[in-house]
């Protein structure tokens, strides 16, 4: 005889001196244990996939911080090269004026202006990513502790990556202002 059978219920009871379980009974106390075992499964079988959306996201966080990181470090280049080229020509003004005497003087034609702010579509590519991932991250609700640690670590790396965004924001900003001044 099978342990978890009626008969086996039946003849435990019967050793016990107790009453015999109704058969009724029995039938839906063993359909409640199995839907709990199921509920159960199905519980930790959405953790487990909670737990692995979050390494995504977290390898998701970290791809974006190393292109905004990028983009900073481009941006302290390009301040650098901003600065240089103050220094060794003044403002682009002068630069013009100059140029444009001495292709006077030798008959040439005039030179165009170049105009520049290639980093902008960058940024705001770079700000929709990180709103994304924002938005992506806020929708979960974690019940595990597993899971909320992840997820905690995803807000720290989050405001890491929309603070490296504000300083690349900051520092297109100071240049544009910059090259407006270099152009007057």
């Amino acid at each position: 005889m099978a342990e978890g059978t009626y008969e086996y219920e039946c003849m435990r009871a019967e050793l016990l001196g107790i009453d015999p379980p109704n058969y009724e009974d029995y039938l839906q106390k063993k359909k409640d244990e199995e839907e709990a075992k199921r509920a159960a499964q199905q519980h930790e079988e959405a953790e487990v996939e909670n737990l692995k959306a979050a390494e995504e996201q977290g390898e998701e966080l970290k791809g974006t911080a190393g292109k905004l990181d990028e983009l900073n470090s481009i941006l302290s280049a390009t301040q650098k090269k901003i600065d240089r080229f103050k220094v060794r020509c003044g403002s682009v003004t002068e630069l013009i004026k100059t140029k444009i005497g001495s292709i006077s003087s030798n008959g040439e034609s005039k030179p165009q202006e170049k105009g520049s702010s290639s980093d902008q579509p960058q940024e705001e590519q770079q700000e929709e990513e990180v709103e994304s991932v924002v938005a992506e991250a806020s929708g979960e609700n974690p019940r595990k502790s597993d899971l909320a640690k992840a997820l905690d670590n995803h807000v720290d790396k989050l405001d890491t990556l929309l603070d490296k965004a504000d300083n690349a924001q900051y520092s297109m900003q100071e240049q544009t202002k910059k090259m407006k001044r270099l152009l007057r």
